[in-house]
């Protein structure tokens, strides 16, 4: 990931402006019609923004859309269960269990295997 990539989000009832490196943000949350997103020290944050618009503002290469509520970082996977359709991330010392969509698992491993040069057992 490039730590010059940088998201701009902004605060209307603050009237503020705040640029954060994508690779300090772990996973975005959808909450109604605003997005949370969960920084690496810990930090959460609401954008006032759908989590579609957040997606199509997001690199491809790092990001994925695991559920409709949620985007991940995929720096910050540890584990992928598929049987049970979660993702685990590491954040630290502190893992973050998600779930995966039953229809996006297919594209999502797709997407893992293309991504990360992960080798099947056998």
């Amino acid at each position: 990931m490039n730590p010059d990539k940088t998201l701009i989000l902004t605060d209307k009832k603050k009237s503020e402006l705040s640029l954060k490196s994508l690779k300090e943000i772990v996973y975005f949350e959808t909450a109604g019609c605003s997005t949370h997103y969960y920084c690496c020290k810990g930090n959460k944050y609401i954008l006032d923004k759908r989590i579609s618009q957040v997606e199509e503002k997001l690199p491809g290469e790092d990001f994925f859309r695991i559920h409709n509520s949620l985007i991940i970082n995929t720096a910050y996977i540890k584990k992928v269960s598929i049987s049970e359709r979660k993702v685990m991330l590491l954040n630290g010392n502190k893992q973050i269990t998600l779930d995966i969509a039953h229809r996006r698992l297919k594209k999502f491993m797709d997407f893992m295997y293309n991504r990360f040069n992960i080798l099947e057992k056998r």
